[in-house]
């Protein structure tokens, strides 16, 4: 069992602490973290000790169905709240941007110094904030037509994008953090869902945006503009050199990061850690995919929608 301490006096200045050191075992008592008797708590064996102290009291230790109580001239004492360990603060500055340190800094110690500002407000506060961004970088074309022409269609599109982002960010981030962590589980880890996320979501978002954004806007200006076959093998080949040069080394980053992040937070080994890392990248990959590949048919249902004979 835990230490238990108790308060042996009314300023709380002197303490009364009880600890075993195995279920069932003998009781130890200290005051003052000085050993000053015990308690045998076997069958057929003292359930009480009475311990005169120097002022002419008598501290009474007594253990009944189990449970500890504790009296000082037969009143009991109330027991005093464990003291919530001091949280770790981080090294960096309280300017810093904690995205760029973390970027920077790859360790197990640098995300277990981070942990400890997890809070879903501050979960939300990051999906909602990519969320916006990506809105208004994907909606510029939308918003450069509404600008030279007006028009209901235009706006009506850029309503549609909003509520498709603010349905599809949160349900991406949640499907590549969501997936990873009960695989994590089953691979013997530790933390809560919330510290899993908290952590994922720092290192997920800045690395994604822009695989995840720049082939949206290429799709969004192809459906807004005049299409042909010849744009669209040049922003295939585009496209082809996105993934070349920029998802793929951000992948491979985002893999060196992921693994000391999951063994800080689920304290998993190396290998484990690479696993469940691993699987988080083939969702992105996957989402990232996904997303050309619709984008690339609506554009084409497009330009055979404006080819149509009227």
């Amino acid at each position: 069992m835990p230490t238990q301490e108790y308060a042996a006096d009314a300023a709380g200045k002197s303490r009364v602490q009880v600890y075993r050191e195995y279920d069932g075992g003998d009781l130890t008592i200290l005051l003052d973290r000085v050993i000053v008797g015990s308690v045998l708590t076997e069958e057929n064996g003292e359930r009480n000790r009475e311990i005169p102290l120097k002022d002419g009291s008598v501290l009474k230790v007594q253990v009944l169905d189990d449970q500890v109580q504790v009296l000082k001239d037969d009143e009991v004492l109330p027991p005093v709240p464990p003291a919530e360990p001091e949280k770790i603060k981080p090294r960096r500055s309280e300017t810093a941007s904690q995205t760029i340190y973390v970027l920077g800094h790859p360790s197990v110690n640098t995300f277990d110094e981070e942990i400890f500002e997890a809070s879903w407000g501050s979960i939300w506060g990051k999906i909602i904030g990519y969320a916006v961004l990506f809105l208004v970088i994907a909606a510029v074309p939308l918003i450069t037509h509404i600008i030279s022409a007006f028009s209901p269609v235009y706006l009506l599109a850029l309503v549609a994008l909003a509520v498709i982002f603010g349905v599809t960010v949160p349900a991406f981030i949640f499907l590549v953090i969501g997936v990873p962590y009960f695989l994590a589980k089953q691979l013997g880890g530790k933390a809560k869902f919330m510290e899993h996320a908290y952590l994922l979501i720092i290192i997920l978002m800045p690395l994604v945006i822009f695989p995840f954004v720049v082939p949206l806007i290429g799709v969004l200006y192809q459906v807004y503009n005049p299409l042909n076959f010849t744009q669209l093998s040049a922003n295939l080949d585009g496209i082809q050199r996105i993934f070349e040069y920029i998802l793929i080394p951000l992948s491979i980053y985002y893999f060196v990061l992921a693994i000391p992040a999951l063994m800080s937070v689920h304290k998993l080994k190396p290998g484990a850690a690479a696993i469940t890392a691993f699987v988080s990248l083939v969702l992105i990959w996957l989402a990232v995919l996904g997303l050309a590949f619709s984008g690339y048919l609506l554009a084409l249902a497009h330009f055979y929608f404006q080819i149509l004979p009227k």
